[in-house]
């Protein structure tokens, strides 16, 4: 597997490495220290995982998405600000580790990769049912956290703030056949819904946005999965409040 670790900071590439070597030793390792070297490296790069600081010398790992494809890079950072770790997820990046002092990030990082190199067979578990007690599934959110109450609060506000809105722009744009309105919210929405472990609407929004993408698509034709969304939404936003409350 070929890596590209994007870090400017040259304690952290060595120690990377070093890592590489010790846990991943399969795995071929490049390193670039900024976005321009990353777009120089893109054409004959051929990377399978992208590993990306959020903040780096002229940008920071958005502006990184927009050179690779998101859904193979994984930011590692200690930043904590929910608007940012927002940003991450509705650039479709497909994992957030939050950086800590016992390296535990590291650990998840290399079950992901072990994970992405071999996939499992049939260990998928079936959706959670539309409308039961496990609507939400917040472990991956906690652990990204390290079960710390404050940020995990921050980010699951910061859903119930923002998705009623935007689910309601998404449902206009079923409605007027608007097809990369469709396409455009639907794909902004899966991470945020990803985050919150809804892994069934997840894949609501994943057949809209597949389904903008044919050459015949009407958005209106999604409007009874919309309707499902809409009602499994109001559902996880109940659950969503008495997770705050036992937080």
């Amino acid at each position: 597997m070929k890596i590209l670790l994007v870090e400017d900071d040259l304690v952290d590439q060595m120690a990377f490495s070093r890592w590489i070597t010790k846990e991943l030793a399969a795995c071929q390792l490049t390193t670039a220290n900024s976005v321009s070297e990353v777009a120089a490296l893109a054409p004959q790069g051929d990377f399978e995982v992208i590993v990306c600081d959020f903040n780096l010398p002229d940008g920071t790992v958005l502006d990184v998405a927009e050179i690779l494809p998101p859904q193979q890079i994984i930011c590692i950072s200690g930043i904590r600000d929910p608007q940012k770790i927002e940003q991450i997820q509705a650039a479709g990046i497909a994992l957030f580790l939050l950086k800590d002092n016992h390296l535990d990030y590291l650990n998840q990082l290399k079950r992901f990769i072990a994970n992405w190199q071999h996939p499992p067979i049939n260990t998928t578990p079936p959706p959670p049912p539309t409308g039961g007690p496990t609507l939400i599934q917040l472990d991956h959110l906690k652990r990204a956290f390290d079960h710390k109450p404050g940020p995990i609060r921050d980010i699951i506000q910061l859903f119930l703030d923002q998705t009623p809105q935007q689910l309601s722009k998404l449902h206009q744009a079923l409605q007027t056949d608007d097809r990369q309105g469709t396409k455009d919210l639907a794909h902004r929405l899966k991470s945020s819904y990803k985050m919150m472990g809804l892994h069934a609407q997840v894949e609501l929004l994943q057949g809209m946005e597949d389904h903008c993408f044919t050459d015949d698509a009407q958005p209106s034709h999604l409007l009874p999965a919309m309707q499902r969304l809409l009602s499994d939404s109001d559902l996880a936003y109940q659950q969503l409040h008495q997770a705050l409350d036992n937080l």
